[in-house]
């Protein structure tokens, strides 16, 4: 731990257990006689320094929390806590940590660049001696004082080094550190120069209340302190506490740059020692801060220590993939952990429907990630893990923080229904010779018409650049992640509304229906893009991103105009269904070909194990030059799908309709080669029937200052302009939401309506100020030019700021 300094008065002037008396600040300076007072019984902290600045790349300071052990006795830190985070307005108080599970709003921590802390199970502070914890890492600790502290509140090194982390009382209780993953400065812990209070408390895990050790505040405002007069928590109740109003500050102004907030001596003067909440008895609320404390001239921290606690490994994530496992299913347990010492092990504890706990031994899958196997439960079984990691010093760390209490889990669902969800279709054809000629064919065998609004189909795959279709998931696509619009690329989504018949198959053309038709003789169901100067009766295909001239199936525009094609050598077509808001999308069907003589292996892909949000893909075969159709069409001929049974095809635990693994068909023995054939319209794909346009907002205010966002529902109509857009009560614009022209087609749906979320932010990306916005949302006819128009209140609410 830290040095012992029984023997040697600070600079302030006071020793501490093994000398009888105080010496006080005018003793040291000669304005005074010693005066002899008795020490503390308990651990006391020390000195605060909350106003640090940097002058011409220098640190002038560093936050830290000094804490003595003024006793002849050893103490067990194991079970000793400290917080800044009392918010008395909110009822926020470190005391209820025992109110069942604690969390930011009850106990305080993690947010407001508050903390809430322990220190780390068998620390110990030896009699006499003195420690220090850095709020704000060790590094600008060093910078500012040129020795280590005792303790880190976080880890700020890109990798754990020697000093040891106070421990999270809850997961997010305390923010901060390149390893955590937690940049954010909004959150990082900061000690208020204007007013602020802390706790050293102690609890033993388990009982009602817990019990004061020291405490200590600065400042004039009243929701910092405490007051736990008659306060009842299960079968505990709290013995009075001193009134707010008699207790008495640090100070009541703020520390200058380089001073502290500094104990005059180990005596709490005036505190009563009796019949209060204190570990031995002591009234902490009734010291007279103002008059054993001062404001230090200085800043003192004490030495590094000559031996640092053994610093616990530090996790960065985890998780389990899939997200939400249902029956049948294995689930990897997996977690990314850091250590400054080598790790010796992660286990992985678990229960099933609160039984015995069950330990799976980890294995190091590099890259600091360590997994296990967790066997398929049967659906309903409620599965509760946790891991815990060990390192060469002899520490441990959990994650989540504080497990069991907290936890990772879920329950295990019911096997999906093969007919759910999606329907199956199948490419049956497709022309990848000539231009007019280009074109792919859908079949529906299915029994039941199929709506094609959330089905789509695209060329884009080019694995070295990480363009992939199922990263339309991400949100914001763009050519950059799921391709279309350049190279000769297409992604395209079908017409909202626009459906396959019961047994229909439908031909999309890939270079327009006027050419298409010059070949064939008759019309597509549908053109990838209008070719014509004046629009036809065709349905278009809608593009997923872009606008007019520049999207995700046709470039009009710059060096390298690029309109959509298939290329004869070497291309994958997809065809999928994502529903717009899922982390997921669902394969559909999918043909591979490559010309034998071609090296060019960017369009196979495999997206086992790939995760967006909280969804892992399951394993596939991947596209691969092994299931692709060997051979090169020739002008005139087309790929033809032989039948329906997509042969040997993997049929469960995959990324398809019913869990098929589409990326498994053996190409080359479903697919033939024979002249071009494409299925005439008959019935047909058509338009969904006339829908009404809506607008919907909840009815409740929002607190985009809290991360909080508000969803915006919104119906259209087909073949429409649709805006939604965001107005002051002046009439002025804030923002656009919506733009049919820029985000594609809104649902014309009722049932499923789209969703658009304000954040609070004006086009310039500033917040806009508390009060009511107007939500307004136009649907123009693009045949007839006639505007519907629908309104709404959307209202932005104030906090009260701590």
């Amino acid at each position: 731990m830290s040095r012992i300094r029984r023997l040697t008065p600070r600079a302030r002037g006071w020793s501490l257990a093994s000398v009888p008396v105080a010496i006080t600040l005018l003793a040291v300076l000669g304005a005074g006689p010693v005066v002899r007072a008795a020490t503390a019984d308990h651990l006391i902290i020390s000195e605060v320094v909350t106003k640090t600045r940097e002058v011409s790349g220098l640190r002038i300071g560093s936050e830290y929390i000094e804490i003595v052990n003024p006793t002849g006795s050893d103490i067990d830190l194991g079970s000793i806590y400290l917080t800044d985070a009392t918010f008395a307005t909110n009822s926020t108080f470190y005391f209820r940590i025992t109110d069942g599970t604690p969390t930011t709003a009850k106990a305080g921590g993690g947010e407001f660049n508050d903390f809430h802390v322990k220190f780390p199970a068998g620390a110990v502070l030896a009699a006499g001696d003195t420690l220090a914890i850095s709020v704000n890492g060790s590094t600008q600790y060093f910078e500012a004082y040129g020795r280590l502290p005792d303790f880190e509140l976080y880890e700020d090194a890109t990798t754990p080094d020697t000093v040891p982390e106070m421990e999270a009382v809850f997961p997010g209780s305390v923010h901060g550190g390149n390893p955590l993953g937690e940049q954010n400065t909004q959150v990082l812990p900061n000690l208020s120069d204007t007013a602020e209070s802390l706790v050293l408390y102690t609890w033993d895990g388990a009982s009602d209340l817990v019990q004061d050790v020291d405490y200590m505040y600065w400042g004039t405002s009243a929701s910092v302190q405490i007051d736990k007069t008659g306060i009842t928590i299960g079968a505990g109740t709290y013995l009075p506490d001193t009134a707010p109003a008699s207790q008495q500050p640090v100070s009541a102004s703020a520390q200058n740059f380089g001073q502290s907030y500094a104990r005059l001596s180990a005596d709490e003067g005036a505190e009563t020692a009796t019949g209060g909440n204190g570990l031995t008895g002591h009234d902490e609320t009734s010291e007279d801060l103002g008059t054993t404390w001062q404001i230090a001239a200085t800043q003192d921290p004490p030495a590094a220590p000559a031996t640092f606690f053994a610093a616990a490994p530090i996790f960065r994530s985890g998780g389990n993939a899939p997200a939400a496992p249902y029956e049948g299913l294995t689930a990897e347990l997996s977690v990314v952990v850091l250590s400054n010492s080598a790790l010796s092990g992660v286990d992985f504890h678990y229960t099933l429907d609160g039984g015995a706990v069950q330990t799976l031994a980890g294995a190091d899958a590099g890259s600091n990630t360590w997994s296990a196997t967790l066997p398929s439960q049967t659906a309903g079984t409620v599965v509760v893990w946790w891991a815990e990691a060990s390192n060469a010093a002899g520490a441990t760390a959990t994650w989540p923080v504080a497990a069991p209490t907290f936890s990772e889990g879920w329950t295990t669902g019911e096997a999906p229904d093969p007919t759910a969800g999606p329907a199956k279709l199948l490419i049956t054809e497709l022309a990848t010779v000539g231009t007019a000629q280009e074109f792919v064919e859908i079949a529906n065998l299915n029994a039941t018409p199929v709506d094609m609004s959330d089905y789509y189909l695209t060329d884009a795959i080019f694995a070295t650049g990480s363009q992939y279709y199922w990263r339309i998931a991400e949100g914001n696509p763009s050519q950059t992640t799921i391709g279309g619009g350049a190279f000769a690329d297409f992604h395209a989504k079908f017409p909202a509304g626009f459906t396959i018949a019961a047994g229909d198959t439908i031909v999309v053309s890939i270079a327009g229906s006027t050419a298409f038709a010059g070949e064939f003789g008759f019309t597509p169901d549908l053109e990838l893009y209008e070719e014509d100067a004046f629009p036809d009766a065709i349905p278009d295909m809608e593009w997923v991103f872009g606008d007019e001239v520049n999207n995700s199936i046709i470039n009009r525009t710059g060096a390298s105009p690029s309109t959509p094609t298939l290329t004869n050598g070497a291309e994958t077509v997809i065809l999928y269904h994502w529903d717009g808001t899922s982390d997921f999308v669902t394969d559909i069907d999918m043909f591979t070909w490559k010309d034998p003589s071609s090296t060019t292996t960017s369009m196979f892909f495999n997206k086992t194990g790939q995760t967006i949000g909280t969804h892992t893909y399951l394993p596939e075969v991947g596209t691969s030059l092994s299931n692709a159709f060997p051979t090169q069409a020739e002008f005139g001929f087309s790929y033809h799908r032989i039948d329906a049974s997509e042969g040997n095809q993997v049929a469960a635990g995959s990324n398809g309709v019913g869990g098929r693994d589409e990326t498994s068909e053996d190409l080359a023995n479903t697919f033939e080669l024979r002249e071009y054939d494409p299925s005439r319209p008959s019935i047909g794909g058509g338009g969904g029937g006339g829908s009404t346009v809506g607008l919907s907002v909840e009815a409740k205010t929002f607190l985009p200052s809290m991360g909080e966002v508000f969803p915006i529902e919104f119906v259209s109509k087909p073949q429409s302009e649709t805006r939604l857009r965001i107005f002051d009560q002046q009439g002025r614009i804030v923002i656009t939401l919506f733009d049919s022209r820029f985000h594609g087609a809104p649902s014309v749906n009722p049932d499923q309506p789209s969703i658009a979320r304000w954040d609070g932010l004006d086009e310039f990306l500033q917040p806009v100020k508390a009060g009511m916005y107007i939500a307004h949302l136009s649907v123009t006819d693009n045949a007839t030019g006639e505007q519907e128009n629908k309104i709404a209140p959307v209202v932005i609410a104030t906090r009260l700021s701590k």
